[in-house]
């Protein structure tokens, strides 16, 4: 496949969500290309709004979009792979991602040290769902956060969290007025007493971003 080139308008040229009845198949084994990955990271993950497509290509690592592994509260998931990435707990709802992968952090890794991003990447056939995408988006992420850690114990470093990016892809049933747009969530230090200093990426671990699209409107507006 030829390097996509182009932007976030490169989406809806690609149809990557038209015919959701084959979701599963065709728009998953899709996004499984670096190339396309490539083209939503730039438009989305503000660590690469710099870089180029090709830098971003080399940052995924393939083989973490290969294989799909199980992800369970309480579990060890330092080794976070694949699609369709399981969340399993007694007596809780099977959850899945959708594509989960890891792509370098060029603006924290420096030389021998590598600092990654978990990327959860979800298409979606409807905004409207029956709840708030923004909530759903939120547990995946805190989740996946979760997930990077053991047991938590007395010994738990919690300085090797890395930051979670949920992109969600809605195509239809969006209002005519939100068609085409994209929403940034995340953490941010709102107020400060006393003189102190915050570091960004001590806290900057969460960002939700949902892509409205919007083929077909939602209720005719």
């Amino acid at each position: 496949m030829d390097k996509v080139k182009g932007s976030m308008e490169a989406l809806s040229a690609m149809q990557l969500t038209t015919d959701m009845e084959g979701l599963d198949a065709e728009c998953k084994q899709l996004l499984h290309s670096k190339e396309v990955l490539a083209v939503i990271l730039q438009g989305t993950v503000e660590e690469y709004a710099e870089c180029s497509l090709e830098e971003i290509i080399d940052f995924i690592e393939t083989d973490s979009i290969e294989e799909g592994r199980e992800v369970s509260a309480g579990r060890t998931n330092s080794q976070i792979k694949g699609d369709n990435v399981e969340f399993v707990q007694l007596n809780e709802k099977t959850s899945f991602f959708d594509i989960l992968f890891r792509a370098k952090n060029p603006q924290l890794s420096d030389g021998d040290i590598l600092v990654n991003l978990h990327i959860d990447i979800e298409p979606q056939k409807t905004y409207r769902p029956g709840y708030p995408i923004e909530k759903r988006g939120l547990y995946y992420l805190a989740r996946s956060l979760s997930a990077q850690l053991s047991l938590v114990t007395e010994e738990t470093d919690y300085g090797r969290l890395e930051k979670c990016y949920g992109i969600f892809i809605c195509r239809d049933d969006v209002p005519k007025g939100e068609r085409y747009s994209i929403s940034f969530y995340g953490i941010v230090n709102t107020e400060n007493i006393g003189d102190v200093v915050v570091k960004k990426e001590n806290y900057d671990l969460l960002k939700l971003v949902v892509i409205r699209l919007g083929d077909k409107v939602y209720n005719g507006f």
